[in-house]
Formats: structure tokens, sequence, C-alpha cells
């Protein structure tokens, strides 16, 4: 089976063939022509722009800004809310105020200031009032207090988060400081360079070498992709015709070594010109891979041929073993590369373009985890919205229970047929001293006993001698028949202590309504809810 990697580049060698300006006729003409096509996709390859192929990612912190307006709209926090917004404040005033240089963390506050100064005075002067600041009430509401905490705990984590992007952004996934623009570039190329260098005879640059055969073997052969395009299509005075397809015969007056670097350039534009029409294969690891797996699968192999001297491998058309060139056979001699089960390893264009690919890859990954970070924080924002509106809605609470509305009281008593349950609702009583099932729960508002009060008004404890004495009033002066009360219940009933405002003997130790009790616990609940809100 083909292997898949393979298919992009081939499929570009396919249509390069099909539309490049072929020169066929004399002999020879087009017998390097699938050659020049592989060895083309990866010159595209090596010339494509990295920075286009993998753009910056765009780490701006608007999710950043939104958790902070956000923040700045229901905080409690002093060293924020009292940070300035308007535009008019002299802002080296407030801020030499808010952080005297004296202070121990003076730079710390500066830092601290700075940035709540712009949140501030940006949202005060934003056209679109996404989170308008909340009032004092909702700001210091108990049944808020958790949100805004988790709101403070989620401002710090997206600070982080927005640190760790921007400094990924800037380094390891910036496509301009990966390696790979540079082995790219030295494949093209050559070692160190960054365009076409005119080289001549020995002189360092494509088509180097004291002869053709010397130009196109080891150590010349493999220095550049462009190097090898020369070798491979540019005829001389001892090869003609156009044995890529493409007519580049600005070599012609002489042998290859005394072209000059002017002529040498010019006849690879005719390469490049043609190279370009051919529709060219996305930069990315794959494509390099799958360009690299064509090329391999283009060289060929002369068993006859004496590695040690001749041309054992070679891509294109050799000439009595060797790459000197004649009539219309040209080729490029890979067989130092092959030594020793070495593979390609002395090709040092292919070399290169290995290493671009594992650079591409990594920058690849990095790019996906700053993509990542900032989806993130999108979360993030998402979740402050959610607490902002949360804040804004959270009940008010005034640390007591109030009593259901008076219609539904009877009903709901009527549903109590166990006296623990029935003498916990306040609102009802248990009309029998003797059962502890039936249907004798009954409302204090239609019975004899006095009703209580909400809590933290007093008790309005039964007198003495009423009908009412047989709730706690009964045992208004006995302790332990008081806590006896209580037996059994899953609430306090009754409870030994002082009354209230209007209570008989306030200032006494007496058996009272344990209404207050339990309302007095609903509020430490409601307090150490947030509380533990605060700490988590």
């Amino acid at each position: 089976m083909m292997n898949q990697l393979t298919l992009p580049v081939l499929a570009a060698a396919l249509v390069f063939l099909g539309t490049s300006s072929r020169v066929y006729g004399a002999a020879g003409d087009g017998t390097n022509a699938a050659d020049f096509a592989v060895l083309c996709t990866l010159d595209r390859l090596a010339s494509a722009s990295v920075e286009e192929t993998y753009p910056k990612v765009d780490t701006t912190p608007s999710a950043l800004s939104e958790i902070r307006a956000i923040v700045a709209a229901t905080t409690t926090a002093a060293n924020i809310t009292e940070v300035p917004e308007d535009s008019n404040t002299n802002e080296e005033e407030a801020r030499q105020k808010a952080c005297p240089a004296s202070a121990s963390n003076a730079a710390e506050c500066v830092v601290h200031w700075n940035k709540w100064r712009a949140v501030k005075k940006a949202a005060a002067t934003s056209q679109n009032k996404k989170y308008p600041p909340l009032d004092a009430a909702q700001r210091t509401n108990p049944a808020a207090a958790g949100y805004i905490k988790a709101l403070h705990d989620l401002e710090s984590a997206a600070t982080m988060e927005q640190s760790t992007a921007e400094n990924k952004a800037t380094t390891a996934a910036d496509p301009a400081k990966t390696s790979a623009k540079t082995q790219l570039t030295n494949a093209k190329y050559g070692a160190g360079l960054t365009e076409f260098k005119e080289g001549t005879g020995n002189t360092p640059g494509p088509g180097k070498g004291s002869s053709r055969e010397g130009a196109c073997k080891s150590p010349n052969a493999g220095s550049s992709i462009v190097h090898d395009l020369i070798c491979l299509c540019v005829a001389d005075n001892t090869a003609t015709g156009s044995v890529c397809g493409v007519t580049a015969n600005q070599c012609s007056g002489a042998g290859l070594e005394a072209c000059t670097g002017a002529n040498k350039k010019a006849a690879y534009g005719q390469l490049w010109q043609a190279c370009q029409a051919s529709t060219a294969a996305k930069l990315s690891p794959t494509t390099i891979h799958a360009a690299l797996a064509a090329f391999s699968s283009r060289l060929k192999q002369d068993p006859a041929a004496d590695p040690a001297s001749n041309a054992a491998v070679y891509l294109g058309a050799s000439q009595t073993q060797a790459c000197g060139g004649t009539t219309s056979k040209l080729c490029v001699d890979y067989t130092a590369g092959f030594k020793d089960s070495k593979g390609r390893k002395d090709i040092y264009w292919y070399g290169q373009m290995e290493a671009a690919a594992a650079a591409l890859e990594t920058l690849d990954k990095e790019q996906t985890a700053v993509r990542q970070t900032m989806n993130k924080l999108e979360q993030l924002a998402a979740q402050a919205k959610q607490l902002y509106t949360f804040v804004q809605l959270a009940p008010t609470t005034t640390g007591q229970i109030t009593d259901k509305p008076k219609h539904d009281t009877n009903t709901r008593c009527d549903t109590h047929k166990a006296n623990s349950t029935c003498t916990a609702d306040n609102n009802c009583k248990w009309d029998s001293t003797t059962a502890t099932t039936g249907d004798f729960c009954k409302s204090k508002q239609t019975g004899t006993e006095t009703p209580s009060p909400a809590a933290g008004t007093g008790e309005g404890a039964a007198k003495e001698g009423t009908a009412a004495s047989s709730g706690c009033a009964q045992h208004f002066t006995d302790q332990k028949e008081c806590e006896k009360m209580n037996e059994g219940k899953e609430k306090p009933v009754c409870a030994w202590k002082k009354g209230g405002e209007n209570d008989k003997d306030k200032d006494e130790l007496r058996c009272r309504n344990g209404s207050f009790l339990v309302n007095n616990q609903f509020a430490l609940s409601v307090v150490s809810a947030a509380f533990v809100a605060l700490l988590f």
C-alpha cells in the first residue's frame, strides 16, 4: 500500500508535471522531470514562510480584563475600592498617597494600584457599562461573601494563566523564534546562508566544484537543495537540452565549474519560476516527511558501481557510473551519504529538513497549548459573569427566620403527625400531653397559647396561671422539667434562659419558648456558611 504521507507530495508533483513549462523535443529532454518535481516540492517547502503558516497566537487579555472589571464592581477590598476611577484624577499624587515610598511593600503596592487604576478607569469611561458597580448593601451582603471571594480567587488564577500564555507566545510558541526558520533556509541555500550565493569553482555556493563531477558528488552534493537542482537540471557544454523539462541553459558556454555565479543564479531562477507554477504543499511536519519520502523513493541504485569511487546511489541519470554529465544525462551522486549504514545522514539539506519538521511539530504543540490557555481564560470569564449575577441576586440575610404567611399555617400544622416535627415548627403546637403521634398538631394562631413573635423581638412568654401554661410556661421556674421538654425532639422546644425586652422577669432565668434559640442557630449557620465560603 502506498504510504499516505507521500500522497500530498506526489499530487503536487503530478500537478507540476502537468503545468510546468516543458521544452521537450531533443533526445533526453524531460529525462529528469520527475526527479526535478520532487526536489522542486522540497524547495517550495524550504521557501515557505513559517510566520504565515503558523501565525503568532493572539494573547490579548480581553477575558482577564473582563474578569477584573467584575471584581472591581463587586469587591469590598479597600485596596481596590479606594483606587480612583475618574479620568481627571492626578494619578501621580493618588498613587503616592496610596503607596508611600517609605512603605516596605511600596513597589508591590504601585504595581497593584496601577493594575486596578487601569481597570476602573477603563470601566468608568466605557460606553458599554456591562458590569455596573454594585452598591454597598450588595457588596457587604453575607450571602454574597462567598461569591465575592470566589471572584478574587478566579482573578488570581486568570492572571497566572494569562502570564503563562503571554510568556509561551513570545518564546516557544513564537514562529519568529523557532529554529525551523534557520533550518529551512539552511536546507535551501546551504549552511548559514539566507539567499543565493554566487559560487564559482571552489568558492562556497550553489554549483561549487572544480568540475561538474566534483560539484555533483560528496562533499558538495547535498549541501543545499538549490545546489542539487543545478546539478540535476542546469546544462553546460557537456550536457545539452532541457533534461528537467525546463530551459536553464545559461551555463552552456563552458563546463559547470567555469559558469559564472551570475549565470548559475539566472539558471536557478528559471528552475524556481517553473517550481512556482506548481501547486505548493502547505508547510507542516507531515508534508516535509512526505516530500523526503518521495525523494528517497526516486533515488536509483547501481549494484555494479563501486561505492568507493562510483555513483552507486544517485538522483537523475548517470553516465558510466558517474555524474560528470554527458549529452543529456545529469545526476546528483549521494553515494557518500549511504556509506557505513549512514542512510541519508550525510545529505546536509535532508537532515536540516528533518530538523525543521521536528521544530515545527514542537511549535505547533506550543501554539496549541497557548490557544488552550486562552480558551480556558474565556471559560473563567464566563464563570465570573455568573458570579457577578449571583452577587447581584444573593438574598439579604437578617439573622432570623420569618414566619410563613398566616393563611397557610393551619394547613402546614395539619401535616405534622408526630410531636417532634410539630413542636419543631414554631407556628405549631402539640395539643396532647400524652400522645406522641396523631392529629394533635394545631396552629398557634388558632389555639389558646400566645404565639411567639419573630426572633430578636422578645418571646411574649405566657403569664403564669393562664391557659398558655400548657407549654414551656408550665415549667416557668423549673429548669429540670424545662429541659425535659426537649427530649425526643429534633429541635429544642424550650430553653432555660433570660427573656426578651417584653417578657416577664426578663432578667431572670426561666423556661421560655425555644424559637429564639432555633433562630439564632440558623443565623449562626448562615454566618458559618459565608465564612466557609471565604476560606474556599
